[in-house]
């Protein structure tokens, strides 16, 4: 994962609801296993990135409420995941790969459309706000961030 990439999903999680930080982790989810089918001819690259898959998918298992009968599906389906990213390790066959990413890409669209739904506030308190913007500078496109302190900190 690119040091991009990195940033953009940090501010998004503290930006977002719980239905929002699910759908991020199955962005996340989903860029670990594209890096591991890029990495199908070099072992140690695909090896490290199907771990990293692995541990976005153990945070999926805990963040499960399991008072609610949906959770139980939603467990099959992430050990189901679990299981196939341990058999690639250790098989060295990522013939399972493509077929996971579908599932992650369907979970990811269902949650989407309810994270639409999802009226709660941030999980995240007292984060930074973040305002971004684009200017013309001279031939080009310049990117502006600006974020506010937002009482954060000490005030001396």
């Amino acid at each position: 994962m690119t040091d991009t990439q990195i940033q953009d999903f940090t501010l998004r999680i503290t930006q977002s609801n719980r239905t929002g930080i699910i759908v991020i982790l199955y962005e996340v989810l989903d860029v670990y296993l594209g890096e591991a089918i890029s990495a199908a001819d070099d072992y140690e690259r695909m090896k490290e990135a199907l771990r990293n898959a692995e541990r976005v998918n153990y945070e999926l298992m805990d963040a499960l409420d399991m008072q609610y009968d949906i959770s139980e599906g939603l467990y099959e389906i992430y050990d189901f995941i679990g299981r196939a990213l341990e058999r690639a390790v250790i098989r060295k066959d990522m013939k399972d790969i493509p077929r996971i990413r579908k599932i992650v890409s369907s979970m990811r669209e269902t949650f989407g459309k309810l994270e639409k739904n999802d009226d709660s506030g941030a999980m995240m308190k007292n984060t930074e706000q973040i305002y971004a913007g684009l200017t013309y500078g001279k031939g080009t496109l310049v990117e502006t961030t600006d974020t506010t302190a937002g009482g954060r900190g000490f005030l001396v």
